[in-house]
């Protein structure tokens, strides 16, 4: 039962847990479509390869599985927190809305993939597993995110979260890549150009590159892109500092593993602050990814669930502008470890809806642990890098 708390203007509604939420008008629209989420099949290769009994490499769990996804949801239902956010459903998109994004080669590709009977692989690397009938798995991940930023984007919602699978910010205009099938985000920013939006400002928070969606808007000036990753983590080569797009319009954080809260903030404050007050973007995109987080399998950025906290809460106060208007969207990437990614997510979204919880977890100690430790001289070079990058956020389109 949601118990509310009556008083002289705002109320507040007590969660399980003791957490509480004020009351507003608009609510924080939620994606999630257990389809997707339970329907990708990613299949039992070791981590992310091929298992290969005569070389001895044994099938295990893809790190890109349901789990985690599953988990955020089960730990936001435990806390309270799913009845206090709006659903909006997903969908399946479009040819016409893919070809926005992608190439009709790509489209026609993933297609015939995904007739084959055990499915494939969508890249020669071998990288992002497409199961039988994987398409249309992908296309309701990409329909989802065009419904959740329309509705940001129209102010039927305050903010939102979208919380499905495939992943997407790895994929390019023509080729699947990083277990990303379609670019959800880009999908995303695309149905809000056709909209008629004018400046839209993506931040990428993921530990690894969002080169898909670089690739996409690379000459497109209407899209400023913040990207911020643990440097040649994934995939090599890519995300370096001085590949900012044809028109000046990408900065890449690219930073060392190890990098954490304080760097994270830092960052903020000499760059994705700065690029907002220029570019003055009408809505912020995030690519939400939890692999940046200290007990990820996949990447070394040590961040805890207060940093995503606090990076959530530093975007919701930049978006509250008169262009802005607080329309911030969110749409699920990376994070793998079952057992932390999870309060990752339930740290943002309940920042996203306004929502307080005041249970801890051992992660929260971790987090504090492993920020300490982290040396003067270490701390100097990171802020060293993002003073790189800050030099050049007087280039970027301003408005």
């Amino acid at each position: 039962m949601i118990l509310t708390a009556g008083a002289v203007g705002a109320t507040a509604a007590v969660l399980p847990g003791g957490a509480t939420v004020a009351s507003n008008k608009l609510k924080t629209g939620f994606v999630f479509d257990a389809r997707a989420v339970r329907g990708v099949d990613t299949g039992t290769p070791g981590g992310i390869f091929p298992a290969d009994p005569a070389k001895l490499f044994f099938p295990a769990h893809h790190y890109e599985n349901a789990a985690t996804k599953l988990e955020i949801f089960t730990l936001l239902d435990a806390a309270g927190i799913v009845p206090q956010l709006q659903r909006i459903q997903a969908r399946r998109a479009t040819r016409r809305e893919l070809l926005r994004a992608h190439s009709a080669a790509h489209i026609d590709k993933i297609n015939e993939i995904s007739g084959r009977e055990r499915g494939g692989f969508g890249d020669a690397e071998q990288t992002t597993p497409i199961g039988h009938n994987g398409h249309i798995l992908a296309e309701l991940a990409f329909g989802g995110a065009i419904n959740l930023a329309e509705a940001v984007w129209e102010q039927r919602v305050r903010n939102g979260y979208m919380l499905m699978r495939p992943p997407g910010h790895h994929a390019t205009r023509d080729q699947a890549m990083g277990f990303c099938t379609y670019n959800n985000l880009a999908g995303a920013a695309h149905a809000l150009l056709a909209k008629g939006a004018k400046r839209i400002l993506i931040v990428d928070t993921d530990v690894h590159t969002g080169n898909g969606t670089q690739d996409i808007f690379w000459d497109d000036p209407r899209v400023v892109i913040v990207d911020v990753h643990q440097a040649e983590c994934f995939p090599p080569g890519l995300g370096h500092t001085d590949m900012r797009g044809s028109k000046k319009n990408i900065l890449n954080l690219d930073l060392l593993p190890g990098t954490g809260h304080e760097t994270a903030m830092y960052a903020f404050e000499k760059v994705i602050g700065p690029v907002v007050r220029r570019f003055n973007p009408e809505i912020i995109l995030v690519a939400s990814g939890f692999d940046s987080g200290i007990t990820d399998p996949l990447g070394r950025f040590m961040f805890g669930p207060a940093t995503y906290a606090e990076m959530t809460k530093r975007l919701m106060q930049l978006a509250d502008n008169r262009t802005c208007r607080g329309r911030v969207a969110m749409f699920h990437e990376g994070g793998y470890d079952e057992l932390s990614t999870p309060h990752y997510g339930r740290k943002v979204i309940a920042q996203l809806a306004g929502i307080s919880t005041d249970f801890e977890t051992p992660l929260d100690a971790v987090f504090e642990w492993q920020s300490k430790g982290q040396k003067p001289k270490f701390l100097a070079l990171l802020r060293e890098m993002v003073d790189e990058v800050a030099a050049f956020v007087p280039e970027i389109p301003a408005h």
